[in-house]
């Protein structure tokens, strides 16, 4: 398997999967993405998290594509600077010489080269987005997720929190003070209405 393969069928599905499920706000999705993200692999003495290397995969694609694809345009710049490409699929398809050396059957492998570059380079470009993406929102969501556990260890839940200390004030029994003062708000807020109304 090349380097392309993996990265067209394993890398980018693995991605976008992981991707999806951090972002699904289903807490049990998110927990095993999260664990996907930073599982260990180890070499040697050295761990580092799945995300990270697969971003350094993707960065190193990318970036050797990138050298490729500049020295394919130097050697174009020098080489085929008269020709255009439109110029270059009329000629006939026999072994013409169009001067420099170069053959119709080298032009066409020239532009061969070009395009698989081209679309190598795209291809590592999304997987390096991918996986960036996925490595911060990784990060991002375990820092979520260890704070509403924290949450629930204090007795707080975040939003549900709030709505059930919202049911206790509802549920609360009326006493003469809390009457006193929804009275004197109701007062206060019609006397601002009048005034608006001047």
């Amino acid at each position: 398997m090349s380097a392309w393969s993996f990265e067209a069928y394993i890398g980018i599905p693995l991605a976008a999967v992981v991707l999806f499920l951090l972002l699904s706000d289903i807490s049990f999705l998110q927990k095993f993405a999260c664990k996907l993200s930073n599982l260990s692999l180890t070499v040697g003495n050295y761990g580092i998290s799945l995300s990270l290397a697969m971003v350094s995969i993707a960065f190193t694609l990318f970036f050797s594509q990138w050298m490729t694809l500049r020295d394919l345009d130097s050697m174009k710049d020098a080489q085929l600077s008269d020709l255009t490409t439109v110029e270059l699929q009329d000629r006939d398809r026999n072994e013409v010489s169009i001067g420099d050396g170069f053959t119709h059957s080298g032009i066409s492998s020239f532009l061969m080269k070009a395009w698989r570059a081209e679309r190598n380079w795209w291809i590592s470009l999304f997987s390096l987005t991918l996986w960036l993406m996925v490595w911060r929102s990784a990060t991002w969501v375990q820092g979520l997720l260890d704070e509403e556990q924290k949450n629930q260890q204090k007795g707080e839940s975040g939003l549900t929190g709030d709505l059930k200390m919202k049911e206790k004030t509802e549920g609360a029994p009326v006493t003469a003070a809390s009457q006193k003062k929804s009275a004197s708000s109701k007062t206060t807020s019609e006397v601002d209405m009048t005034n608006m109304k001047k």
